[in-house]
């Protein structure tokens, strides 16, 4: 019994450990994305562990007349590129990172209130048996007017 409780003492703090070093990765790269164009982050930092082929849904609210950036970076180390893609209530999508060769930040200026789900995809699992795993962060920022 004293082993179990043992090991979920560890794996808990193994957890947090990852999870905060995410959340350091997101902050030095990141960060400087949003910071550098005149943005303020929203203050929420989005960043979780993830394995090749994971696919992960974010849903933010965008107000009308306000100008954001939305930055996905995922650990260089582990994935080549980071696809992600916009989508709204209606499930139109709005924007596509596929089509401009994976570019880690996008502005938008919504024409009115409204959620839309930011999906992030990493890429398949190449020729191993072990999907490589990395951090990845969604970062929004808001224009300063």
């Amino acid at each position: 019994m004293i082993k179990k409780i043992l090991t979920i003492v560890a794996l808990t703090i193994f957890s947090y450990t990852i999870q905060a070093q995410c959340t350091k990765f997101a902050e030095a790269v990141g960060l400087p994305l949003l910071t550098d164009s005149k943005y303020v982050h929203d203050g929420y930092t989005n960043a979780l562990l993830v394995a090749e082929g994971d696919n992960i849904d974010l849903v933010k609210p965008f107000f009308k007349g306000k100008k954001y950036k939305v930055v996905v970076i995922g650990d260089p180390a582990s994935f080549d590129f980071i696809r992600f893609r916009v989508v709204n209530s209606s499930k139109i999508v709005i924007y596509d990172n596929l089509d401009d060769d994976y570019p880690t930040t996008w502005e938008y200026s919504p024409l009115k209130n409204e959620n839309l789900v930011i999906s992030v995809y990493t890429p398949s699992p190449k020729n191993h048996n072990t999907p490589k795993t990395g951090c990845l962060a969604v970062l929004i920022g808001m224009a300063l007017n």
